[in-house]
């Protein structure tokens, strides 16, 4: 869904619920399923909810997935893929696992340069020692090293 569609949907919603007379199936479904929530004067589609103490998931347009899964990473601490893709599903209506396929974060997580997690990538990287100081291979099990043969 476009920005432009998005605004449509809105004045749709919006159109809909203000309607006293008869309303279209499709006023119907949307009344069902979406509200309109304003956040500092800006309109935006969240799901329906049953309460008002329910959690809002808001629905993203396609523009702003890339800038809504940056804010789900930073969030949980750069912990990574299958972190953030629950992270979206709770706070995103169409941020789902359907949409947004591991292929789709690793692109991600690849073309974002992040410097967190770069640094936590060195740390778990695993930095082989020198066991036998006589030798100057860097092996670890020096039994199998041609110079320990001799």
């Amino acid at each position: 869904m476009t920005r432009q569609e998005y605004q449509q949907l809105i004045i749709e919603i919006e159109a809909a619920l203000a309607t006293k007379s008869t309303k279209t199936a499709r006023q119907y479904y949307l009344i069902k399923t979406y509200e309109v929530y304003e956040v500092a004067g800006v309109k935006k589609i969240i799901g329906k909810r049953k309460e008002a103490s329910d959690p809002i998931k808001f629905l993203v347009p396609f523009e702003d997935i890339f800038q809504t899964i940056l804010m789900c990473h930073r969030n949980i601490g750069h912990k990574g893929r299958d972190l953030m893709m629950q992270e979206c599903s709770k706070k995103y209506m169409n941020l789902t696992k359907d949409l947004i396929t591991r292929n789709l974060l690793d692109l991600f997580l690849k073309f974002y340069d992040c410097d967190e997690c770069k640094k936590r990538k060195e740390k778990k990287q695993i930095r082989i020692k020198k066991i036998d100081q006589k030798c100057n291979c860097e092996c670890h099990l020096c039994n199998n090293c041609k110079c320990h043969l001799e």
